[in-house]
């Protein structure tokens, strides 16, 4: 070996030590501060960042994921992970976000754990189905799916019916898409759960319009509205009000879809969604413009 390789090697192990003594020392004065384990406290930081200041968020999770590789924690890391892939997902990082969920994955196989391997799938079939990739998507939230039902979890597995379902959609099979989304409403209404219930009518309201089934659209979408007034879920009532107002603008209803997306306008200001505000503008524009009010 060259000789001179070495101070080199020891300087860097010296440097390593002295980020992770003075990453500890900062977990600590943060755990003492909210008399908080110091590892959970930076990946809780982490995730209560993960909202509104991803770059932080993910700042959080990489040293709360240091420190629980120091102290060989497999249930800290296993957190860790799941957060800092997930900051790295919304800073549209998806390769790295999915090498954190693998991971993640690799740790559930060894301690057995169905429900994080389970969540881990998820967010892997979601870095897959934002890169368009449907196929790995479609395979990954089966497997999800499996893992949810040995850990019977019948709100998750709904979800990764509908995940699976939004990966067939966008492959440009719709009526396999349909069958998914009909799945996951069979699981959440047998399971008396109102936001999935709500979450898969939706999803059957749009797929339907899409394959110009109004009739049909009208009515899985007034049963999700119901559902989502009822759970106060402003932002997915908003999202209703829009497919409503796309129905009937469809069938040129024009007076009733301007009722439909003035109200879903509101909500969509008051939920504070942007994206959905300047839907409701364009769709109140295109309904004018079919009333000949083009002014």
């Amino acid at each position: 070996m060259n000789q001179n390789l070495r101070p080199k090697k020891a300087n860097m192990r010296y440097k390593n030590a002295q980020l992770k003594g003075f990453l500890l020392l900062f977990a600590l004065f943060l755990g003492f501060q909210s008399h908080a384990s110091p590892c959970r406290s930076l990946i809780q930081k982490a995730f209560n960042l993960l909202q509104i200041n991803r770059d932080s968020a993910y700042f959080y999770a990489n040293q709360g994921l240091t420190i629980a590789q120091f102290e060989e924690n497999d249930t800290l890391i296993g957190m860790a992970l799941m957060v800092r892939g997930e900051a790295l997902f919304k800073l549209g990082k998806f390769e790295l976000a999915r090498e954190d969920f693998k991971r993640r994955q690799e740790l559930s196989q060894l301690n057995a754990q169905h429900a994080p391997e389970a969540r881990a799938f998820m967010w892997v079939g979601e870095t897959y189905l934002s890169q368009d990739s449907f196929q790995p998507a479609v395979l990954n939230f089966e497997a999800a799916l499996k893992h949810w039902e040995a850990a019977q979890n019948k709100g998750e597995m709904a979800m990764a019916w509908m995940r699976k379902g939004k990966a067939i959609e966008r492959s440009e099979n719709r009526q396999k898409a349909r069958e998914a989304y009909s799945e996951a409403l069979k699981i959440a209404r047998k399971a008396e759960l109102k936001e999935e219930t709500a979450l898969a009518h939706q999803y059957l309201g749009f797929i339907s319009l899409d394959m110009e089934k109004t009739d049909l659209a009208l009515q899985h979408l007034r049963n999700a509205l119901v559902n989502f007034e009822a759970t106060g879920n402003e932002q997915e009532r908003a999202v209703c009000l829009k497919g409503l107002t796309e129905v009937h603008l469809a069938e040129k209803k024009y007076h009733i879809a301007q009722e439909y997306a003035e109200e879903g306008l509101k909500v969509a200001q008051e939920a504070g969604s942007r994206g959905l505000t300047m839907d409701f503008y364009q769709l109140l524009g295109d309904i004018m413009a079919g009333m000949d009010d083009f002014e």
